[in-house]
């Protein structure tokens, strides 16, 4: 096969061709792989960060039920 005027092997070509065309293929079922590892692991943490956020709600809850209280206390001791 002639290109520019030079006389070029056609099967080497096509080796050469197949052989990146393999190359890329493996790249990215490589990336695919890593990039599905990543968002199970990236749900995992936003499962934990939900359970964190409502255990922190939970606590709130209980301070400002403690804090009601305290000032239930403080106004029944004014009174007196």
């Amino acid at each position: 096969m002639y290109v520019l005027g030079v006389d070029l092997p056609l099967v080497e070509i096509l080796l050469a061709v197949t052989i990146i065309g393999i190359i890329i293929l493996l790249e990215i079922t490589v990336m695919l792989v890593l990039i599905s590892f990543h968002m199970r692991n990236s749900r995992k943490l936003e499962d934990k960060i939900g359970m964190l956020t409502n255990k922190l709600m939970q606590i709130e809850g209980k301070e400002l039920q403690e804090l009601k209280e305290i000032e239930h206390i403080a106004e029944r001791k004014k009174r007196r």
